[in-house]
């Protein structure tokens, strides 16, 4: 479901990315092409532009996915129990106090 959700965000940003490399390509001289070989810097940019773009995901997907593991979490604590989540949580939180001060 992530994955279909942030596919236009993915695409949006590996075109701007690949519209950007593109231009500065174009920008370089001359001597540039002529002392470095054409595949490897075909492959030098295709390699970043994909390393770049799983990163992206990755990140993506660890903003979408926490914040619903956290509320599950909790909802399913909450309802086995409720009087032993109010005790723990009523003993955790001196703890996050103490290790989270701001």
């Amino acid at each position: 479901m992530a994955h279909v959700l942030l596919a236009p965000i993915r695409n949006g940003v590996v075109r701007d990315l690949r519209n950007k490399l593109f231009k500065k390509t174009l920008d370089l001289p001359l001597s540039y092409y002529s002392n470095e070989r054409k595949g490897d810097l075909m492959s030098r940019m295709t390699t970043d532009v994909q390393e770049v773009e799983w990163s992206i995901m990755q990140t993506l997907e660890l903003i979408f996915r926490e914040p619903l593991v956290i509320i599950i979490s909790v909802s399913m604590l909450i309802s086995i129990s409720g009087y032993f989540n109010i005790i723990t949580f009523s003993y955790y939180y001196p703890l996050l106090e103490l290790l989270w001060p701001f």
